[in-house]
């Protein structure tokens, strides 16, 4: 695994220079979602798309906005999913192949009907266009990951079953402490694939136009496809050289440090297998802000346990009366 070469200077007891960057990114990530969504408020009318690079992170922001919620919508309810389906024979046989016929249907088919229903239910207000936006990125995100945890609570190893049995874990301990942590290395490598998927529905809703209506949102594919429109094909590549730094940024702050982390989470591990590195993570690990955070979660949680597991006797108790 890697590691920083060097210590981290501390500027007291209990805070160390890497707090800093990390008080400081989390406070930015707040004031831009803020930023962004108070632009959802606005009027539906046509926008005008000022193809100015100076205007690049504005668009870029927007973008990216869309496409995290989607995800973090998708990796929900494909948790949801593939939990419901394996815990029953019968959920099993209706939500599977349901999930192969969902899949199979292209997004962009539900691209007019879904958002001309948000507009009619949020009329006059760009909210509608940006939900409807979320949600085409969502049925093209969810189901590769619905998939993947799926398959991975569906091959659990017997051996580690019955350990969880004889410790008499609750569902809820089963979930967070057994398939969960199973299944987090699938996860994160078909997010992967998901969300990089998810920027080619991303573009199509940003340039939607329907006849004489514009349903145009402010991102990256109404920026580049504006500037095709008008032949301009040095801000064609701009918007296109914005798309690969937003991946690479991504790549190195989200999915590198996630791969690394999950590593832990390997049941086999094969001779001679490359052990992934982050040094996003190894910083992350140094912070102490943040490691009082994750101590106080642990804390909360192993009182959750505690709860559920008093709250899963007792119901098992009642179901012997």
């Amino acid at each position: 695994m890697f590691r920083i070469p060097f210590p981290i200077p501390r500027l007291g007891p209990g805070f160390r220079i890497v707090d800093i960057g990390v008080i400081l990114s989390v406070l930015s990530i707040l004031y831009l979602i803020v930023f962004i969504a108070s632009g959802w408020s606005g009027d539906i009318g046509s926008i005008e798309i000022d193809l100015s690079p100076s205007n690049l992170p504005y668009y870029a922001l927007n973008s990216i906005f869309r496409i995290i919620v989607a995800y973090i919508l998708s990796l929900i309810f494909a948790i949801w999913y593939g939990y419901t389906a394996n815990k029953s024979r019968l959920n099993e046989q209706i939500m599977i192949p349901l999930l192969d016929i969902l899949q199979s249907i292209p997004v962009l088919s539900f691209l007019p009907g879904v958002t001309l229903f948000m507009i009619a239910l949020f009329p006059g207000s760009r909210i509608g266009l940006e939900i409807s936006s979320i949600i085409l990125i969502f049925t093209g995100q969810v189901w590769n990951i619905a998939f993947s945890y799926y398959n991975s609570i569906n091959t659990l190893p017997k051996e580690l079953g019955e350990v969880a049995n004889i410790y008499r874990l609750s569902r809820f301990q089963r979930f967070a402490r057994l398939e969960l942590p199973f299944s987090a290395i699938g996860l994160v490598w078909n997010s992967m694939m998901s969300v990089a998927g998810g920027w080619f529905f991303l573009m199509a809703c940003e340039m939607f136009i329907l006849k004489d209506k514009d349903f145009r949102l402010p991102g990256l594919g109404s920026y580049i496809h504006t500037a095709a429109d008008k032949g301009d094909i040095s801000h064609v590549f701009y918007g296109l050289g914005t798309m690969v730094i937003i991946i690479i940024v991504l790549d190195i702050f989200m999915w590198r440090p996630l791969v690394a982390w999950t590593q832990k989470f390997r049941f086999d591990i094969t001779a001679g297998e490359e052990e992934r590195e982050s040094l996003v993570l190894d910083l992350i690990r140094r912070s102490t802000v943040l490691e009082k955070i994750f101590n106080n979660l642990t804390r909360l949680s192993e009182k959750m346990d505690r709860l559920l597991e008093i709250e899963w006797k007792g119901s098992s108790w009642l179901r012997h009366l």
